[in-house]
Order: C-alpha cells, then structure tokens, then sequence
C-alpha cells in the first residue's frame, strides 16, 4: 500500500465548518477536532490569538498515539533487519562470538588493554606466548562485527575489541569480554582501562600495575608490583594477596577491601567504606573518606604504630589496650597517639564517617 494511501487511512479530519474566530481579544477560539483511527484529539487555544494553542490529548488518545509509534516502529525493525525484529532483543536471536589470537611474547615488556564497554581480565597463563581471547554473546546482526584490536608498537602490545559504532535500528545486544593470558616473568608495565566494565587482576607479576574503569568494579589477585594504581568513578575495589612498593587507589562511588597485602597505601573513597584486614601494618598508610566508614582490622596488636585520626562529623575507636593517647577529641572526632615507638604511621581522615581499630 503506498504510504500516502496508509497515511490517509490513519488520520480522517471531522467535518467542520470554517472557524468563526473571535473578534475580540477576551474571546476564546472553537476547539479543532481530529481523529487518529477511534481516538479522539482536541486542538483548543489558551491564548487570546487564532494562532495560539495547545494540544489537549484525552487518555484514550494517548494511548493510541502510542501505539501507532510502537506499530511503526516494529515495522520498520522487521524491514530494515537482515534476521527479523527478534534478531535485535536480549536471548532472541543472539550469536556465540568467540575469538583468539596468540601473540610472541620474548620481545615485550608491556601490555596495554583498552576497551570501553566489556570487561577485562588479565591473569597469568601456562604458554610462552600472550593469549587473548575475545567472547560472549551479541546480536545476530552485530556479532559477526564484532573483532579484537590487536597493535605492537615497539615493546608494547596494545590490544581492544572492535565493535559496531553509530545508529542501530532496534534493540542490540552485546556481551563480551576480553581474556588476556600473560606468561609468567616479570613485565614492566600492566595497564588496563574501561569506560563501563569490570576488570580483574590475577596473578600478574610488573613493575606496575593500573586498572582504570569509569564505571565498574576493580579486582587484583595475588599480583606482585613496584607500583599498583586502582582507580574507579563507579564502582567496588578488591585486592587481595598483594604485594607492592605503593598502592594507590580510589572511588567516587564503592567500597574499597585490601586483605592479607603488603604495601604502603595512600587512597581514598569519596562515597563509600574503606576496610583493611592484614596480620599487620608493616608500612604507612594514608586512608581517607567522605562519606563512609574506615576500618582496619589486625590478627594482633600493633608493635611500633602511629595512629593520627580527623573527623568530621564522625568518631574513631581503638580497641587495643596497648594504645597510648596522645590527643583525644571531646566528641571523638580526633584522636592521635602510637604503639610502642610508632614508626609505621597509619593516618586516617573521614568527613561524616567512623574510624574503628581492632
């Protein structure tokens, strides 16, 4: 059917008479009245002018208006796919995407992952070679498109997923992440970034560590590194069973759990709790938090630490009986003081948030 024709049939404008408009300023104009297939619109003026109006839809017309974009809608998604509308809807439709590469590793120093929606993981492999692995699940339509980015500039092997860009009719669906094994050694530099992804860590041993994610959670397992750097917007951070000269991390929005590590720490969580569970602190740490909890938790009393605590609207507790006051706030919202000659220094800063020690 021509489209003029279908058009025709929708829309059927009453007969009316020529509108009498009002010839003075406090008249108010006769409604205009159309119909959309059986529903009713009404077309009347707020205004003193013939060319003011607003539209006034009762509820049934609303509805059908609706309806007719969603009709329009689906049929246009059924022409314009390849595989019909369901092609483009979560579990209809979908396609395993799964591939692989391998890449000679003796002469690299550094691997650099870089994605914006999938999530990453780079763990310690069996083979010589780096492996990497791209899959999950994708739209019929897109998930042939679907590819790994894969670039070797000098030591450096940077690596991503190529996914379809720009406008899509209908809903597509993509999920899938990129696995990259590394061989055993030491390396220079590990790097990993996402905009909207999670990213884990395990097993990694380099000179430095850093996972970034704008919106995601940050996982680092039994990892070795000079240095380690774990920053997120959104999201959680976990490490756990590390060892480092320096960790630093942050969140806006998460937790933040470092467990059974080794490190010298300095990070903060703007909106979110922080805790620390070690057998005990062998180096400093500079925790701080806007809007959460701090807590740290030793397998035993401290021999030789500095504690410095400022709140704001929060209190600090210390449960050691070996503890000796130096300074201690009236409403609990300061206290400082040390463990026999207090030489690791532990300093802890919350805006309306605790501080516990036990």
């Amino acid at each position: 059917m021509p489209i003029s024709r279908w058009i025709s049939t929708i829309v059927h404008p009453y007969p009316r008479p020529k509108p009498n408009w009002p010839k003075v300023l406090n008249e108010v104009p006769p409604p205009v009245r159309f119909r959309i297939l059986p529903y009713d619109v009404t077309l009347t003026s707020t205004t003193h002018t013939p060319l003011g109006g607003i539209m006034e839809v009762k509820k049934s017309g609303l509805i059908g208006v609706v309806l007719i974009g969603v009709l329009i809608w689906f049929g246009l998604s059924v022409w314009n796919s390849d595989e019909g509308f369901m092609s483009g809807l979560p579990f209809f439709g979908t396609k395993e995407v799964f591939i692989e590469k391998s890449f000679e590793a003796s002469s690299l120093k550094n691997v650099e992952v870089d994605v914006s929606s999938s999530d990453i993981n780079v763990i310690r492999g069996n083979s010589a070679q780096i492996n990497v692995r791209v899959q999950g699940k994708a739209s019929s339509k897109i998930a042939s498109k679907i590819d790994l980015k894969a670039k070797t500039k000098g030591d450096t092997l940077e690596l991503g997923i190529d996914q379809p860009t720009g406008f899509q009719f209908g809903f597509h669906y993509s999920n899938v992440s990129i696995t990259v094994e590394v061989p055993e050694k030491q390396w220079n530099e590990i790097q990993a970034k996402v905009s909207s992804g999670n990213i884990s860590v395990e097993k990694v041993d380099s000179k430095s560590i850093e996972a970034k994610a704008s919106s995601g959670n940050i996982k680092l397992t039994a990892s070795k590194a000079a240095e380690m750097e774990l920053s997120t917007s959104s999201g959680n951070i976990k490490a756990a069973d590390f060892k480092a000269d320096s960790l630093k991390f942050h969140t806006s929005s998460g937790d933040v759990s470092l467990k059974d590590g080794e490190a010298k720490l300095k990070g903060d969580a703007t909106s979110g709790n922080i805790r620390l569970e070690v057998d005990e602190l062998l180096h400093d740490a500079d925790l701080s938090t806007g809007s959460g909890n701090v807590t740290v938790t030793l397998d035993r009393e401290p021999k030789s630490l500095a504690v410095d605590y400022r709140g704001g609207s929060g209190n600090g507790k210390i449960k050691w009986d070996g503890f000796r006051y130096e300074d201690k706030g009236k409403d609990g919202n300061m206290l400082k003081g040390s463990f026999g000659a207090g030489e690791t220094k532990l300093k802890v800063t919350t805006g309306s948030g605790n501080f516990k020690m036990d």
